[in-house]
């Protein structure tokens, strides 16, 4: 039920938003709080939410590579001395 309040709260808070700063005419701002809030609200659907990553998800997608590559560096630079 808290679920259902956050999510109607923050669309209906994203929705009043851009209109505030559509009238303000800060077109690119309005449509980046709108899709904030969206993406906010989109984890508070019921079974949907769950399926939508975490911060913990994005950043093993981000810099695992990273941190895999320096390490192989790190591996040919002691091989190397």
């Amino acid at each position: 039920m808290i679920s259902i309040a956050i999510l109607i709260s923050s669309l209906c808070y994203g929705v009043l938003f851009f209109c505030r700063l559509r009238k303000q005419s800060s077109v690119s701002d309005a449509i980046l709080m709108l899709l904030l809030c969206g993406f906010i609200a989109g984890y508070f659907v019921p079974r949907v939410g769950e399926k939508w990553p975490t911060v913990e998800s994005l950043n093993n997608y981000l810099f695992t590579p990273v941190s895999d590559y320096i390490f192989h560096l790190l591996e040919l630079r002691t091989g190397e001395g």
